[in-house]
């Protein structure tokens, strides 16, 4: 589904969901759970279907993932929204998390990848401060249509 979660920590991988909005555009949720500092930190990966509605009914079902499986601690909700409109932002706020470029004033575009203009790659943050959006390199261009999204984050 074109999910990806990569860490220099130990991951327990806590599954794969089919959030597929329909059956011609497969989409999936992955999670998982990482120890550092003393921390877990629930990781999550995403990748969102193309139309508004199908997106919006995507991302209300990761919310409620969260609200039922994770309601508190320190959590990483990232991956690829395809979301233009910035409808995640308001959405993903309610339920208090809060969107790193967003919340340091970066343009966090990372689309398409040998000339970035739009900024459909996501990473939102409970429980966690955001130090630093990092501007993706173009030596990475070649690896997919999208730019990596990273961050540097201080657990609180």
């Amino acid at each position: 589904h074109g999910n990806a979660i990569l860490s220099p920590h130990p991951l327990d991988l806590g599954g794969r969901w089919d959030i597929s909005a329909h059956r011609f555009e497969k989409r999936g949720l992955l999670v998982a759970r990482a120890t550092f500092g003393g921390h877990s930190v629930t990781l999550l990966c995403a990748h969102l279907a193309l139309t508004r509605a199908a997106r919006l009914r995507q991302m209300n079902w990761i919310a409620h993932w969260i609200a039922k499986e994770a309601p508190e601690g320190p959590l990483v909700l990232a991956g690829d929204f395809n979301d233009w409109r910035n409808d995640s932002v308001p959405l993903f706020a309610e339920h208090g998390l809060q969107e790193v470029a967003t919340l340091l004033g970066e343009s966090g575009r990372t689309f398409p990848a040998f000339s970035p203009a739009l900024a459909l790659d996501k990473m939102f943050v409970r429980g966690m401060q955001p130090i630093e959006w990092i501007q993706p390199t173009q030596e990475t261009a070649w690896l997919s249509d999208h730019l990596p999204y990273m961050a540097r984050l201080r657990v609180d």
